[in-house]
């Protein structure tokens, strides 16, 4: 198995504004009649100065690399860089004492750390340069994490050959993009990773392809699959894995650390680590 996670949101609450967090503690209070959400909300933002708080909800970190590690596996996070640059972008920076103390975390843990490129970066060489820069200066990777670099772009967008060939020039080594986000399989036709090639300049590129075979909302949301997270959702990602399995392939399954704050999911991200072909 290949395990990876992309970090879009790892705060709910720690990487608010506070004009945001009142706002929102408003809403708790007079829409949702929460004085205890509202409570909690504000605790957790205040507690999030040097790491997230174990209050917040979004911090599953510790609980998912237990899982993990308990199982002889480990992770890939993926990071983002580009703070706010759309509305489907993070709230965070890579350079705060949360982030880079949740990095270095994870990394002396035997997990590894990557990029994960804003929305826009797919269309904006410069913008996309900028924040491999951006990760390269402000995280807490070490010299053998940003000599071979590991990307995912933003909800899995990805032009070919022009996205491996500008990851080629900016240093990245392998690429974990490829998957669709509507339906779950083999994007790549395999499950074993393979050279990138440019079509346009007929010649292999320096990029391992790492072909992603469930994302676990591709499964189980409204907007894609709608399969849920129970016996169906099960059902569907047990025979991926099994078809890889069959062939000695490497199953990958993305769990974003935002959705693993429900129990069902927490259960069925646990049986997919546990079934057997």
């Amino acid at each position: 198995m290949e395990i990876s996670h992309d970090v879009d949101s790892p705060g709910q609450y720690a990487f608010s504004s506070l004009p945001s967090t009142f706002k929102s503690m408003g809403a708790d209070l007079f829409k949702r009649n929460s004085p205890r959400l509202a409570t909690r909300r504000l605790r957790a933002r205040m507690q999030s100065r040097r790491s997230i708080s174990h209050l917040d909800p979004h911090n599953t970190f510790d609980w998912l690399m237990e899982a993990v590690e308990w199982r002889g596996l480990s992770s890939d996070f993926y990071f983002m860089t580009g703070l706010g640059e759309t509305a489907f972008d993070s709230n965070y920076r890579i350079d705060s004492a949360p982030i880079r103390n949740l990095m270095t975390r994870i990394q002396e843990r035997g997990h590894a750390v990557g990029l994960h490129p804003s929305y826009r970066a797919l269309d904006d060489d410069a913008l996309f340069k900028r924040e491999v820069q951006a990760f390269r200066e402000s995280s807490n990777a070490d010299a053998s994490v940003l000599e071979s670099l590991g990307c995912r772009m933003h909800y899995l967008r990805w032009n070919g050959p022009e996205t491996w060939v500008l990851m080629e020039q900016l240093g990245i080594t392998h690429d974990a993009t490829l998957g669709y986000a509507d339906v779950a399989g083999f994007r790549c036709g395999t499950c074993f990773r393979y050279q990138a090639f440019s079509t346009v300049e007929r010649r292999p590129l320096r990029i391992e392809v790492r072909p992603l075979i469930v994302m676990e909302c591709t499964v189980i949301d409204p907007c894609y699959m709608n399969l849920g997270s129970g016996e169906a959702a099960f059902n569907v990602m047990k025979t991926l894995k099994s078809t890889c399995e069959k062939v000695g392939g490497v199953f990958s399954l993305l769990w974003h650390n935002s959705r693993l704050v429900e129990r069902d999911e927490r259960s069925l991200f646990l049986s997919i680590l546990d079934t057997n072909a």
